[in-house]
């Protein structure tokens, strides 16, 4: 049952990526995103990573591959950026 909890939770944090990778491909906007803060994010998530694989947890080894992927295409999405999107080039 506990293993259930951990999928689900881990299930909800990759969910939580999707929206700004989808965001930056679409319309190459990275309006509000801290670079720095991505690539903290990504330091973080190799340590926890490795962390999971040593321990040998599938839950948070999971997690934890999907955040280094997500996390690497955000930041490379964010290299590519063109531009301001129609919606946050509205705002001022």
């Amino acid at each position: 049952m506990i293993a259930f909890f951990g999928f689900t939770g881990a299930i909800i944090v990759a969910i939580g990526y999707v929206p700004q990778i989808i965001h930056l491909w679409r319309f190459r906007c990275a309006w509000g995103i801290s670079i720095w803060s991505w690539s903290l994010w990504l330091l973080a998530s190799l340590l926890l990573w490795a962390y999971a694989f040593a321990k040998n947890d599938f839950v948070f080894m999971s997690l934890q591959s999907f955040g280094v992927i997500a996390t690497v295409a955000t930041i490379i999405l964010y290299q590519k950026r063109t531009g301001t999107c129609p919606y946050h080039g509205s705002e001022k």
